[in-house]
């Protein structure tokens, strides 16, 4: 989820996270700038399977750009199973 500020520069975008704050991207850095294209292009989450315990989870991909994840943490991090 975007959100502006009138006091923040037009290159900076903040993103909330499923942590519970508020992650500044910065698109002049190009890493961030194709980052936020993605989840503009095919959107806020994506699923994730793990294939030991044969489950999939919706999961926010700024979550794992930001926090990065261990499969093991997934049940634990209350993301939606699809």
């Amino acid at each position: 989820m975007k959100t502006e500020s009138p006091d923040q520069p037009r290159n900076l975008i903040s993103l909330k996270c499923h942590c519970g704050e508020f992650h500044v991207i910065d698109l002049l850095i190009p890493e961030w700038n194709y980052f936020y294209q993605t989840v503009e292009e095919l959107g806020e989450y994506t699923t994730v399977h793990l294939i030991h315990t044969n489950k999939k989870y919706s999961v926010q991909r700024i979550y794992i750009a930001v926090h990065g994840m261990k499969a093991k943490e997934l049940p634990k991090l209350g993301f939606k199973e699809v």
